[in-house]
């Protein structure tokens, strides 16, 4: 059995990756999930954050600072919905 934070990592929604005797492992999710950022004409954006992890646990920023991952479903307080409408402004 694998441990969150020892040998497994959840990257997202159904996106995992493991160790598994040496070996990196991803979920039998990743390729469907991939075809949407590899086919032509789709891209990936990506931000870089950073928080005082020695106060802030990961686990707390993703769900408190950030929100829900669909912003729609998140409080009108997260960065996530603050974002999402703020990039709707943009366009």
């Amino acid at each position: 059995k694998l441990n969150r934070g020892k040998d497994l990592i959840k990257f997202g929604g159904g996106f995992y990756c493991g160790k598994v005797d040496g070996i990196y492992v991803m979920n039998g999710f990743y390729m469907q999930m991939r075809a949407a950022y590899t086919n032509p004409g789709e891209k990936i954006q990506y931000y870089s954050v950073s928080w005082p992890a020695d106060s802030l646990s990961w686990e707390d920023f993703r769900g408190e600072v950030l929100g829900a991952t669909d912003p729609s479903a998140a409080p009108n307080n997260r960065s996530a919905v603050k974002f999402l409408t703020t990039t709707r402004t943009l366009v």
